[in-house]
This record gives structure tokens, sequence and C-alpha cells, in this order.
């Protein structure tokens, strides 16, 4: 995909309403790109993430995972669901019913969590020494991406 902010001598114009990428072109401003800052009104206004919920395959063998390895901690729970504090949302994993599959699938591209210690290779280590492949995202050092047991994708940003 095409970034005009990567051209040499892009240049970027801004009033209280707009926001335009010009390109110089043949010795004339082209505008690449306008957004309007404008604010929506609406009677909703979102404030961050509640929970998130996983389908797992394994609730024993998922929060060995998500508590032993990835550090969360049980908030409550019952028969075949827990959900865990992960820092101030919540991430839930509901099991699925026998012969049922778990859907991991096009509902959810990843699920990327921060990191607030240790350094990409320590953490890469960590997750490593429990047998879990990871790989990272060329350009980035901060991302480690890996997937739980149920193969959903998982990310790690790393300060």
């Amino acid at each position: 995909m095409f970034n005009p902010m990567l051209h040499p001598r892009a240049q970027r114009a801004q009033d209280s309403a707009n926001q335009c990428i010009i390109l110089p072109c043949n010795h004339k401003e082209v505008v690449m790109a306008t957004t309007t800052k404008t604010a929506i009104k609406t009677s909703v206004n979102t404030t961050g993430i509640d929970h998130v919920v996983l389908q797992v395959s394994d609730l024993k063998r998922s929060l060995e995972f998500y508590i032993e390895i990835l550090g969360m901690t049980e908030d409550h729970g019952g028969s075949g669901f827990m959900f865990m504090h992960c820092g101030s949302q919540t991430v839930g994993l509901f099991e699925v019913g026998h012969g049922q599959e778990v859907n991991s699938g096009p509902e959810l591209n990843h699920m990327a969590f921060n990191q607030s210690t240790g350094s990409y290779e320590d953490v890469k280590a960590v997750l490593e020494s429990h047998g879990i492949a990871v790989r990272a995202r060329r350009g980035d050092p901060r991302c480690i991406y890996f997937a739980d047991p149920d193969g959903h994708q998982l990310q790690l940003n790393v300060d």
C-alpha cells in the first residue's frame, strides 16, 4: 500500500478541522488525502475494552498458560469458564462442549498485550522455555507473536 508520507518531499498541512498530505508534482502541489477531525455526536461513548472472550478446548490447560506463563490472575468463573485480570481489562476463557471445535478463525485476527517487565530477549526466552514457538514482525523490535494452546494468535508488546 502506498504511504504518501514516505515521499521525501511530502508535507503535512493542517487547520482546525482538516489534515492533508501534500505531494509536489511537476512544480504543483497535489492534495493526496484529507481527513476530517469533526467529532460525531452519539449517545454511545465507549471508554475502553471491558473483556475479550476466547473459546478453548481444555480450560485447565488454558488457565495454566494464561496464568503461569502470561501472568494473568483469576477474577471469577464457573463451570466451564473463567475470567482473568489482564491489567485493567478482563480475558474470558470459555470451554467448548465435547466434540465442538474452537473458533480461532475469522472472528479474531490476534489479541495484543502490553508487557511491563523484561527485555525482548528475556520475554522471548521465557516463552521458548515453555516450548512456545515465537516469531517477530520485521522492523519492529517490540513485538513478539505466538499462539496459545488452541491456536489463538497473541502478541506481546515489550517496552
